[in-house]
């Protein structure tokens, strides 16, 4: 894979775009793709998160961006997209990438894991709410029922994501990041 490196503007100075920026994540059998639900939360849409107090509190470089993990059968997708100005995409990718290595290289604060697990429970438990979703998460979650699996089981997984775990998760986004811009850079 090719190194992480911010794309450039694209081909309107005062245009706007969109960038994603990710890497593979476990699969849904792997249970260490709990650590990565709970870093796209420590670094989700959240004014709690680390990110948004980066990218919109302190810099003001993004309007939206939403962050996500989704696990598959064989592997999965940990992801990052957000709507940037194009005078401040190169910034903000770097805003990203810079608060992706923090986390690899301390993990996250107490406070703000305890943050993103709760954020990551209520997730689910409202997942489980809606009928639709609910039967969706139990297909993919058993395997169409070739493994256990419980709400309730969900719920402690996400409980007992450590410090630790969330930061080898950041390690692992971190050594295979991918960034892609559209519209494309001119």
């Amino acid at each position: 894979a090719r190194p992480w490196a911010p794309q450039g503007p694209g081909a309107d100075p005062e245009g706007f775009s969109w960038f994603a920026t990710g890497s593979r994540a476990p699969s849904t059998g792997d249970a260490r793709r709990h650590a990565f639900t709970v870093l796209a939360h420590l670094l989700g849409p959240s004014p709690a998160s680390l990110l948004y107090r980066r990218l919109r509190s302190q810099e003001g470089l993004v309007y939206a961006f939403y962050t996500w993990s989704r696990s598959y059968t064989e592997t999965g997708a940990w992801r990052i997209m957000a709507g940037v100005e194009n005078r401040n995409l190169r910034r903000a990718q770097e805003v990203v990438r810079e608060v992706l290595l923090e986390v690899a290289g301390r993990g996250p604060d107490p406070e703000d894991l305890a943050v993103a697990r709760r954020q990551a429970v209520t997730d689910l438990v409202t997942t489980a709410e809606r009928p639709w979703d609910h039967a969706m998460a139990l297909s993919q979650e058993t395997g169409l029922g070739t493994r256990p699996w419980s709400l309730e089981g969900g719920i402690r997984a996400l409980e007992r994501v450590t410090a630790e775990q969330v930061r080898l998760a950041a390690v692992s986004v971190a050594e295979r990041q991918l960034t892609v811009v559209r519209p494309e850079p001119a």
